[in-house]
């Protein structure tokens, strides 16, 4: 008998494809997506941690309920568990604060603080990605 489904939660899928570890990482709501699915951050991802990043489902703005895709997503793949936990360790990075606000502090309820991200990804000089501020309307 085969398990159960899982149910909705924090944006992420992890376990074994074909054998291989991979994760899935909710970039939908992220305001530094621009940096997240730019084709220099996931070679410098993969160049250091040899898992490779693969861009899934698509950009649903605030309000779209469509379940006719999965929202914007990376998709990772490596061979072992360890360059999986490297790269989402490099991505979260770029991605800020995750949308839960820590006690006591409140960011006007925004997803993924860019000028955080941009803070954190300059402290942990691994990810050197310009240009992370991507958005003209």
């Amino acid at each position: 008998g085969g398990g159960g489904g899982g149910g909705g939660g924090g944006g992420v899928a992890s376990g074994l494809l074909a054998g291989r570890p991979f994760l899935d990482i909710d970039i939908n709501d992220c305001k530094t997506k621009g940096a997240l699915t730019r084709k220099q951050t996931h070679e410098e991802v993969t160049s250091q941690t040899g898992a490779s990043i693969v861009i899934r489902g698509r950009y649903k703005p605030p309000g779209d309920t469509s379940t006719d895709e999965r929202p914007l997503h990376l998709h990772l793949e490596a061979d072992t568990q360890e360059a999986i936990e490297r790269a989402e360790a490099i991505l979260r990075e770029l991605m800020g604060p995750p949308p839960e606000p820590a006690p006591g502090y409140s960011n006007g309820g925004g997803t993924c603080d860019p000028a955080a991200a941009a803070a954190a990804a300059l402290a942990g000089s691994a990810a050197t990605v310009g240009g992370a501020a991507s958005g003209a309307a």
